[in-house]
């Protein structure tokens, strides 16, 4: 899945020479642009989401996808994605990789 992103950063990557940039100080930062999206998949990742929300994060839109959604329903996020309805039934992977990755897949 991400092996292109792996491969393109080896091939990127120049450990023989440093190339030193001189970056200008910004005195004014515009962040009408900036997009922060975080998104938590899994119960690990669901659980993170849910943790940056009860802390206040207003500036982030947040997602949870999981295959479990009894835990989806308690986790706290801008919106959330169930996956694999028809092969877990909303019970989870069971920590099964194969079985997520097919959910996913979906």
């Amino acid at each position: 899945m991400f092996d292109d992103i792996i491969q393109a950063a080896k091939q990127n990557n120049q450990t023989d020479s440093v190339e030193q940039k001189v970056v200008e100080p910004v005195d004014e930062f515009d962040s009408s642009n900036v997009r922060i999206n975080v998104i938590g998949v899994g119960g690990a990742g669901c659980n993170s989401v849910d943790r940056l929300m009860r802390q206040g994060i207003k500036s982030a839109r947040t997602v949870a996808i999981n295959t479990d959604g009894k835990h989806l329903k308690f986790a706290n996020a801008h919106k959330k994605i169930l996956i694999g309805k028809t092969i877990t039934r909303g019970l989870g992977a069971g920590g099964y990789m194969d079985v997520a990755k097919k959910c996913a897949e979906l």
